[in-house]
């Protein structure tokens, strides 16, 4: 029973940690949405201002420099994330064949 109670609470503290990882993927989601559409506006005015041509170049490489490092940093978070479900999993699965087992 004590072994089922621990798994109970471990259960509780990876929610917290999910939910925290959850909310930042959908900020960092967001903001690389935010960064595509600045992204596009940028590459349209470029069209149009050919002579502005190293002005336009610098702030297009380091959006999309920022966009990369997004992505990076979203494929991290993802992963810790599936880390995280899948420690949750095994710890339900353990509770679930414990319950079996008392009962």
């Amino acid at each position: 029973m004590q072994l089922l109670q621990k798994l109970e609470e471990i259960n509780q503290e990876l929610k917290l940690p999910i939910s925290l990882l959850e909310r930042s993927i959908e900020k960092h989601k967001r903001l690389i949405r935010k960064r595509e559409k600045e992204l596009e506006q940028v590459k349209n005015e470029f069209e149009h201002n050919i002579f502005n041509v190293s002005s336009l170049s610098n702030k297009c490489t380091k959006q999309d420099v920022e966009m990369s490092i997004l992505r990076i940093e979203n494929a991290s978070l993802n992963e810790e994330l599936r880390l995280l479900r899948e420690n949750i999993n095994h710890c339900q699965e353990q509770q679930r064949r414990l319950r079996k087992n008392y009962d």
